[in-house]
């Protein structure tokens, strides 16, 4: 799946795809569901088979992943996995609950495996007759991929899979330095990106948010709101040093407070 259009990830309205509708969550609605379980939920929506693997299956579970041949990894697919763990299946139903719009429920289906079935929002009763569609493998990952864009979680770029190697020398190089990106990272432990803090630095420097109106906007509009006020500071920082010094070289950028960072941002 490609990367939704700007434009429809600034509209708060909520996402129709051919299985529902998926809302883009307000930050009043993460705050009364509780910014721990959010953050649970982001780590769930970025789930992958070695993740649940090492960090999930305790060491015999990084055993099991050591063990498997590269051919055997790829084969494994998250939601094979899902439909082999209860525990699982209810994670990701809550989840999904809390992003459609509609009624979710994970079933069994009659060759042992299982789906997520669609229900009207305000159906009081989830019987077989009132499932309007349901949600299975394809259909998951698309869903996993617009929450993920929806919650600024989105990495097509970093996923191997996406990506196309000359060897499998590359790929695992490739890899590798993944994994010292994400240590170093959880070393650094820079807390200044946490949600409570941007959403405390927007409403501090923001000519129109504050902390009374803030909660109506969405996770999207206020990661685009801190990255413009980032953008527009550099500008005005720099407007100024040419209006004082010159800009000889010609490294004025008048075009930098509007450009497109969104869609410009996989060439970087």
């Amino acid at each position: 799946m490609s990367k939704l259009d700007y434009v429809l990830l600034l509209n708060a309205k909520p996402l129709s795809t051919e299985v529902g509708h998926i809302k883009k969550p307000t930050l009043r609605e993460l705050s009364e569901l509780g910014f721990d379980v959010y953050s649970l939920y982001l780590v769930f929506l970025k789930l992958t088979p070695e993740h649940y693997y090492t960090s999930f299956k305790g060491e015999a579970g990084k055993e099991a992943w050591e063990n498997l041949t590269d051919e055997e990894r790829k084969s494994i697919k998250l939601f094979d996995m899902i439909s082999q763990d209860l525990s699982l299946q209810k994670m990701y139903e809550e989840i999904l609950n809390f992003f459609f719009v509609e009624q979710i429920r994970a079933i069994k289906t009659a060759d042992d495996g299982f789906v997520f079935s669609v229900f009207p929002k305000d159906a009081e009763r989830l019987t077989e007759e009132n499932i309007l569609t349901f949600i299975g493998e394809k259909q998951f990952y698309d869903a996993i991929e617009i929450m993920q864009q929806i919650c600024c979680v989105y990495e097509p770029d970093k996923n191997p899979e996406n990506l196309r190697f000359k060897n499998n020398k590359a790929r695992k190089m490739f890899e590798r330095m993944q994994k010292a990106e994400a240590e170093n990272n959880r070393r650094k432990g820079d807390n200044s990106y946490s949600l409570g803090n941007l959403i405390s630095s927007v409403a501090a420097y923001h000519p129109s948010l504050n902390l009374v109106n803030i909660w109506d906007i969405t996770v999207f509009q206020l990661m685009d709101s801190f990255n413009r006020l980032s953008v527009n500071t550099l500008f005005g920082i720099d407007k100024t040093r040419v209006s004082v010094w010159g800009d000889e070289k010609n490294t004025f950028k008048p075009e930098l407070w509007y450009k497109n960072y969104y869609e410009s941002e996989g060439e970087r």
